[in-house]
């Protein structure tokens, strides 16, 4: 396990070097067809001819919707290729945290999917709460991606040897024993071409990690897959105080965290 954990660890440092360029090269133009697509509109709208209008606003409607998406990419390239970043530790309501969560979960309108979500435990934790909120937010909607038609995602949340433990079970499609151990590599991914670029549970994975906790995947194909987070309760950090600015920066030497997209901003992660 150790040594895979190392394996994990120069592959993430590898990648983000080519992250940041890739990120960079694709701002630019990114930016470009944004600009380039206010000024066509400005000029249909004043244009007169009812038929050019008719045709050229749905391609214009498309690539509204296709600019976020491009973004969104970038924006995880841009993440994961920061280095020296250190978070802002609080106490945290996960209960509080996955309601509002799942606020944000898009059940596409095609499929019967049913999510339950059991409390048994309202103990808080203590992390960055953006962060941490981004990385569950990535498991739970990997879920509900997972099921084709019909299914349900089970969410519990309980105590167990002093740690907070957070399960998302799903009764989706479930990933190959082959599969199981690459799902936390960068730009992996089990979906099809153009759903994702394979970095949602790279950061995940990194994010639980950073603040002392774990999560494991256990998957069966044909029957579903469970997520299982255990994280560290805000009792065993008594001892902590709250990060300030100077520590922050006194730390942002020695870490190497990607920075998490707030939930307000969030649009759809991998």
């Amino acid at each position: 396990a150790q040594t895979a954990k190392m394996v994990m660890r120069k592959r993430l440092d590898s990648i983000q070097l080519m992250s940041a360029r890739m990120a960079h090269e694709i701002y630019n133009p990114l930016n470009m067809i944004k600009n380039s697509l206010e000024a066509i509109e400005m000029l249909v709208a004043r244009n007169k001819d009812e038929a050019m209008q008719k045709t050229l606003k749905p391609f214009m409607a498309i690539t509204h919707r296709a600019i976020p998406r491009i973004h969104e990419t970038v924006e995880l390239m841009t993440q994961y290729s920061k280095e020296g970043y250190a978070p802002v530790l609080r106490s945290h309501s996960l209960k509080e945290a996955i309601e509002q969560i799942l606020k944000l979960i898009n059940l596409p309108a095609h499929k019967d999917i049913e999510i339950d979500f059991l409390v048994e435990s309202e103990k808080p934790i203590w992390c960055d709460p953006a962060e941490l909120n981004q990385a569950i937010l990535n498991v739970i909607e990997n879920a509900v991606d997972s099921i084709e038609d019909k299914g349900t995602v089970s969410i519990h949340l309980y105590e167990s040897n002093q740690f907070i433990v957070l399960t998302v079970k799903d009764t989706g499609c479930g990933i190959a024993p082959e599969e199981v151990d690459r799902i936390f590599s960068p730009f992996y991914s089990t979906k099809g071409p153009g759903k994702g670029m394979g970095l949602g549970m790279t950061i995940s994975f990194q994010t639980i990690e950073a603040i002392g906790g774990t999560i494991e995947v256990s998957s069966k194909v044909g029957v579903g897959t469970q997520m299982t987070i255990r994280l560290p309760s805000e009792k065993q950090n008594e001892d902590k105080q709250p990060v300030t600015e100077t520590t922050v920066n006194q730390k942002a030497t020695t870490r190497k965290k990607p920075e998490a997209i707030a939930l307000e901003t969030k649009a759809r992660v991998q």
